[in-house]
């Protein structure tokens, strides 16, 4: 058995302080892997009974098996304040286990900067930490995006990531965590399904630290932790029509409050940090190599490509897209009027004394919400806000560190533990360019009327209202996330809810802009839609493929004919 030494100590805990600490090189034992459990019977007829439901709503998943070598790696890097890239991997320190416990000092926080100090930054961390060290800037991340058809025709778009947030497995094939998504674009049915770890790593550690302060004790510390690890490599896809209990080693569905607390905006959450961009040949989705950013993208292409030949190509972000209006209802083993929820309750007393069952229903999913009203539409015209811990995550994952007009931003709870931990794992550079204040200030300047003299003179007033709305949106949305009472939650939008309230419908994606003093035609009232000639320029803009409206609209077929049909109705 042989040992490897560690590069460096992870931080001590700071309740031996005042006594000085020298740290000296740490050995870890050659990693032990045990098998986990089998899964129980109770957790096999349960897993079945959710894969049917989503097998009826998305299809079956595309492919035989899931598997995180074919997707795409994101890239890491770091970006330094001269403009150049960096490879983050030789230079990574180790990771060791730890408990988080900010009282004993494991991390180190900069009370100037408001972050952590002594973690790895790089241009995208994964998003999710799960207290390692160096959780988002560890490489290996992957990402794959599927699409697959029901038996009617629908779009089901499938999306898998593979997460590695410490570097002891170093198997390429084993990961932290693994996540599946499948999303019907026509009814926003979606499912979640958590990889579940098949083997358990062991840890065993040794710290020798030397007290200064008489110069002779020399005390040893061991610890141990178990680390879960998830096998990535050719998986069998959870379905129902080929059920296999095999499949239930594998996946389940998620527990301890599922994914909706995060996934409360819409199936997807996405990033500019977690993202690969990648090329593209022609029409496919094939990526032939994955960038940090789309400048880097681009800059490739430029300098391969010239020509006829650089039209073959494309930079694309890889996860579908996510538009404001989306329709999204999620497949819940908590929602009451299905089969589902009546199959758990339906358990034998026996069966509901199982670990797996009390796990799932000792926590409820969040029912995903969203935010709504006047003085936050500036932000939510553009982007689709879920709960407040989303409305909290939203306002400090912005490209600048934003302040308050009386302070600091200050997330709620434990959110603002997960905020700095994300904004200190994102390269200095990237934290601190102030790329999104910008686009909204020149850029996208919202429509406006403005009395002036002059041109000039309208343009300066109209990105000085623009910039002052846009900053107004952000102190509510904040406000939002540290006291949800105090703002205006909707559910999302569904096909039935769509035909119910097509008005109002209409109203949220229109009617912020094609308001009194801003843009025209005035969008206020039924009549006011519905105006022969307004109406077929609506839906001619609501089709439009390449830029449509709202933005980022490119609703499903579903919704755009019930708003077609609501219009032309007389």
């Amino acid at each position: 058995m042989h040992t490897k030494i560690l590069s460096r100590l992870i931080l001590l805990p700071l309740l031996l302080s005042p006594v000085a600490l020298v740290a000296q090189p740490a050995t870890i034992d050659e990693p032990e892997m045990t098998p986990v459990a089998a899964p129980s019977a109770v957790r096999v007829a349960i897993n079945k009974e959710y894969f049917e439901a989503c097998e009826a709503e998305l299809g079956p998943f595309p492919q035989e098996t899931v598997n995180c070598p074919d997707a795409v790696l994101i890239p890491t890097q770091r970006t330094l304040s001269d403009g150049s890239v960096v490879e983050v991997g030789a230079d990574l320190p180790a990771s060791v286990p730890r408990f988080r416990n900010l009282e004993t000092g494991q991390l180190t926080h900069n009370p100037d900067t408001q972050l952590f100090d002594d973690i790895t930054s790089c241009d995208k961390p994964s998003g999710i930490f799960r207290d390692m060290r160096n959780a988002g800037c560890v490489p290996g991340n992957r990402v794959k995006h599927l699409t697959g058809q029901t038996k009617g025709g629908q779009v089901v778009d499938w999306v898998y990531m593979c997460r590695k947030n410490s570097n002891f497995p170093g198997q390429d094939q084993h990961y932290n965590e693994l996540g599946l998504i499948g999303y019907n674009r026509s009814t926003g049915k979606t499912c979640f399904f958590a990889g579940q770890p098949t083997e358990t790593l062991k840890i065993k550690g040794e710290w020798k630290v030397r007290v200064t302060e008489d110069g002779k004790t020399v005390e040893t510390t061991r610890t141990e932790a178990d680390i879960p690890l998830i096998a990535g490599d050719k998986l069998p896809a959870p379905g129902f029509a080929k059920f296999d209990e095999r499949m239930v080693v594998h996946w389940s569905v998620p527990t301890l409050g599922g994914c909706t607390g995060c996934h409360s905006a819409g199936p997807f959450v996405r990033y500019p940090f977690n993202e690969p961009v990648c090329l593209v040949n022609g029409g496919g989705d094939n990526c032939s190599i994955s960038f940090s950013s789309t400048q880097a993208c681009e800059t490739h292409l430029a300098k391969e490509y010239a020509g006829k030949e650089r039209l073959k190509y494309q930079c694309r972000v890889l996860k579908p897209k996510r538009q404001p209006g989306m329709l999204y209802s999620v497949v819940s083993p908590f929602d009451p009027s299905s089969e589902l929820n009546k199959f758990l309750l339906s358990m034998s007393d026996a069966d509901k004394s199982d670990g797996y069952y009390k796990e799932l229903m000792t926590t409820p999913w969040n029912d995903p919400k969203r935010l709504v009203g006047q003085e936050v539409q500036a932000c939510t015209q553009c982007h689709e806000i879920g709960n407040a811990v989303y409305a909290s995550t939203f306002i400090n994952s912005l490209f600048s560190l934003h302040k308050r007009l009386d302070g600091a931003f200050k997330p709620a709870g434990d959110e603002l533990w997960r905020t700095r931990l994300y904004l200190s794992n994102v390269s200095a550079s990237q934290r601190s360019y102030s790329y999104h204040d910008n686009k909204i200030a020149h850029e996208a300047i919202l429509p406006i009327k403005v009395d002036s003299a002059s041109a000039k003179e309208e343009n300066e007033s109209r990105a000085k209202q623009s910039l002052e709305r846009y900053q107004q949106a952000l102190l509510k949305i904040d406000d939002c996330g540290l006291d949800p009472q105090t703002c205006q939650w909707d559910r999302h939008w569904t096909v039935a809810r769509v035909q119910e309230e097509p008005l109002q419908y209409l109203q949220e994606r229109c009617s912020y802009c094609h308001a009194p003093g801003m843009a025209e035609p005035l969008l206020q009232t039924e009549t006011d839609f519905r105006k022969a000639a307004v109406a077929e320029r609506i839906i001619a803009r609501l089709n439009e493929p390449t830029y449509p409206m709202p933005p980022s609209g490119q609703l499903p077929g579903s919704t755009l004919d019930i708003l077609a049909a609501y219009l032309r109705s007389k």
